[in-house]
């Protein structure tokens, strides 16, 4: 049994691609990506201009956002399914799918090192002062490491270091909730807490999606396992 996405390349760079129930539409030419519901078939439920950045490794970018809505089915159908379009009808899908996609960019640009890039729209969404996440290599740069940085405006700070870029995402998640929290706390009536709660909720995403050994598929309840999805590439 596969959950795996499947790519099919068309002409030109452009390509189709199989999901858990949402397939994947990629034009190359005019860099767009329409995704629709397998089942229905109906119009796209979603449609993305991708910019210089995503339109250098598309592949990888729809990766993200396939493991993304995979996720969000778990969440919504309580590890029942993969398939989102079966836990949520198209209207409130379309919403979902598109602040799904916001996230997966934050994954992408990581992953990418547009470290810059990250920093500035994460700071700005949950009003940080800063957030910085750099890259480090020893002297013989056999070791890689990263260190990152969270400071609040009123000029509360967490500092972590890991190995990885999830392991870094997802400590910086782990203090923004035990100590930027409670340091801000005493601010909770002006939504200083409700952000930093949304914040730290977000980079733990961000780290699943980064954590090449974090599998949706292995999240399914035992009694799921027999509502796979078929996977035949010719149908697209």
């Amino acid at each position: 049994m596969s959950h795996e996405l499947k790519f099919r390349e068309t002409s030109s760079h452009s390509f189709t691609a199989r999901g858990a129930g949402l397939d994947y539409y990629y034009n190359h030419h005019i860099n767009d990506l329409s995704i629709t519901p397998r089942e229905k078939r109906q119009e796209a439920l979603a449609q993305f201009h991708f910019d210089e950045l995503l339109s250098e490794d598309p592949h990888d970018y729809v990766s993200l956002l396939e493991k993304t809505f995979q996720i969000k089915a778990l969440m919504y159908s309580c590890n029942k399914t993969l398939d989102i379009t079966h836990t949520i009808d198209a209207v409130r899908l379309r919403p979902i799918l598109y602040n799904a996609s916001y996230t997966s960019r934050y994954a992408f640009d990581l992953k990418k090192k547009n470290f810059e890039r990250f920093c500035a729209l994460f700071a700005e969404e949950f009003d940080f002062k800063a957030i910085k996440v750099k890259p480090f290599s020893s002297e013989d740069h056999k070791n890689t490491f990263f260190i990152a940085r969270i400071q609040t405006k009123r000029d509360n700070a967490v500092n972590v270091r890991a190995c990885t870029l999830a392991g870094i995402v997802a400590a910086l998640s782990e203090r923004t909730l035990r100590d930027l929290l409670t340091m801000e706390f005493g601010h909770r009536f002006d939504g200083s807490a409700q952000r930093l709660l949304q914040a730290s909720a977000k980079l733990s995403a961000i780290a699943n999606l980064l954590d090449d050994g974090f599998r949706p598929s292995l999240q399914l309840d035992a009694h799921s396992q027999d509502q796979d999805y078929a996977v035949n590439t010719s149908d697209l």
